[in-house]
């Protein structure tokens, strides 16, 4: 069974940690693990507010080592960037998402609004017109911790990540890791 359906039903889960059964997942959370799509979309059109992209931190990082999840090798440059996806309205944390982009796989115009705008990455997708694929890697269970007051939850409480590369012209661009809280309604 594959990590994501173990997430979504009562089967053993290939991932640590038992998930509650399928009737206890909210239906967004379900979206959420299982869409290929834009997940600021979807939070938009779900919860009827826009989103923006609040900016943890942003740097520019050379490898000292192969990035094999990435495609990258030592030497190679990227950028890192950490969000915070929040409803325009009300100010809410949706999302938690940490961001390696290949900063020489991405056009100049991509990269100039990445780092100039407060737009999330899907609606930047659109905006420049982006093909894309995407290629799950893993999801994970563990506790909120240090993202517990981003999302004004405890620090035990569970936050469900899914990890993945995004693909564009045959290159891999991006490695996204996006959070949420396991109780997102």
């Amino acid at each position: 069974m594959s990590p994501l359906n173990s997430l979504l039903t009562d089967s053993q889960p290939s991932i640590p940690n038992d998930p509650p059964p399928t009737n206890e997942r909210t239906p967004i959370l379900k979206c959420l693990l299982s869409t290929n799509g834009s997940i600021t979309l979807l939070l938009e059109a779900f919860f009827g507010e826009r989103q923006r992209a609040d900016k943890l931190s942003e740097e520019e990082v050379v490898f000292t080592e192969d990035h094999p999840d990435l495609k990258l090798r030592a030497g190679d440059n990227a950028m890192e960037r950490v969000i915070l996806l929040r409803g325009t309205q009300t100010q809410r944390a949706y999302l938690h998402a940490t961001t390696l982009v290949a900063l020489d796989k991405i056009c100049p115009e991509f990269r100039k609004s990445l780092q100039s705008t407060q737009t999330p990455i899907g609606r930047l997708w659109d905006d420049h017109k982006m093909e894309l694929f995407k290629e799950m890697l893993r999801y994970e269970r563990q506790p909120a911790g240090d993202l517990a007051e981003s999302f004004d939850i405890a620090e035990t409480d569970l936050l469900i990540s899914r990890t993945y590369r995004v693909y564009s012209d045959n290159k891999c661009i991006m490695l996204i890791t996006e959070s949420f809280p396991e109780s997102l309604a």
